[in-house]
Formats: C-alpha cells, sequence, structure tokens
C-alpha cells in the first residue's frame, strides 16, 4: 500500500515571504515500510521543520547542524545551473549554480539542496521495521503542520501468469472521495 499525503497550505499569513514550505509524504508498505518525505521551501523563512535545519541556511551551516545530529555527511555537490538558469533563460531570471549534500544515518537516507538563497529543498527517506512506527512519523508530521491538502491512498497487486505480468492498482482520493482502477499488462520476456 502507498499513501501519498500533501501538506503546507499555500496561504499568505501577513506577507509572501510567511508563505509555509510544500511537504509530501509518501509511505511505502510493501516487503519493507518507508517514509519519503520532500519538503520545498517555496517562499517560506525559518525553521524548516525537521533535521533542525533552517530555510536559506548555507551549505557550510547545514553540514555542521546534520554532523552535529549524528548525520554522516558526503562533501557538497555542484549541480550546476538549474533549468531557469539555461542560457536562454527569460531576461531578470537568476543564473546561478545549485549544489547538494547527501547524509545518511543507518534508517535515513537524504539530500538538500541548495540555491543562492541557501536551503531551499530537503528530501529524506527513512526505512522502519515496523509499520507502526512509520504511520506515527507520518502523524508526527501532521500534527506539527496540520491536515493535509490530500491524501491519496493506493494499493498495488501484481500476478505472473504464463506470458503475462498483471498488475491492478486501486487508487482512492481524500476529500474528493474519487475512486480509479489502473490494469497494466505486459508480455513477459521469454
Amino acid at each position: 500500500m502507498r499513501e501519498v499525503r500533501s501538506g503546507g497550505r499555500d496561504q499568505c499569513v501577513a506577507s509572501p515571504l510567511l508563505l509555509r514550505p510544500r511537504v509530501l509524504v509518501v509511505l511505502f508498505v510493501t516487503d519493507k515500510v518507508s517514509v519519503m518525505e520532500t519538503w520545498s521551501r517555496g517562499r517560506a523563512a525559518g525553521p524548516v521543520g525537521t533535521l533542525d535545519l533552517s530555510w536559506g541556511m548555507s551549505p557550510a551551516a547545514a553540514r555542521a547542524a546534520l554532523v552535529k545530529g549524528g548525520y554522516v555527511v558526503q562533501d557538497e555537490r555542484h549541480t550546476g545551473a538549474n533549468a531557469m538558469n539555461a542560457p536562454n533563460a527569460p531576461n531578470g531570471m537568476e543564473r546561478a549554480p545549485r549544489s547538494s549534500i547527501e547524509f545518511k544515518s543507518p534508517t535515513v537516507w537524504a539530500s538538500a539542496s541548495f540555491a543562492t538563497n541557501g536551503l531551499d529543498n530537503i528530501q529524506v527517506s527513512v526505512d522502519y521495521k515496523k509499520e507502526e512506527a512509520a504511520r506515527e512519523r507520518v502523524a508526527d508530521i501532521e500534527r506539527a503542520l496540520g491536515k493535509p491538502t490530500w491524501i491519496k491512498s493506493a494499493r498495488e497487486s501484481t500476478w505472473s501468469k504464463g506470458a503475462t505480468d498483471a498488475t491492478v492498482q486501486l487508487r482512492k482520493d481524500t476529500p474528493s472521495g474519487k475512486v480509479w482502477v489502473y490494469e497494466k499488462y505486459v508480455q513477459r520476456a521469454e
């Protein structure tokens, strides 16, 4: 089963700079249980809400905070310019390099991305031994950020018989209540 929860609301509180970050949380339950989180800055400022990091931190400051938190941090990697930094980018668009750092612990793999204005994206993937622990992490995020904007649940089943692999995915969207069934049939290579 896979659940996708999207939190953060693009609501202006007092200033466009106070917009909350967007958070995407995906819970995978297969032969193992994983929670994948993507935290995107948008125009948010202040603490990220995870890993004791703050939006806008420099790579060096983020690295120091992560090492202090017990993570093994790899060297900063310069990833070049993003799509808006192409040679034919629209006038007035920033042309600056991006960088990222990857970090991990025994159960966590993560990366942090930086633009000229500092930390702007974090991706975290955590493996859990029990589904209850993973669901508790999702509940912690929900307590911190409020109810998600939408929840999408999916259950995927695959059968192999003869020369065909058949996959059926059942998806349910909340709050709309829509349900979709996707079927996929693939001829297996001999």
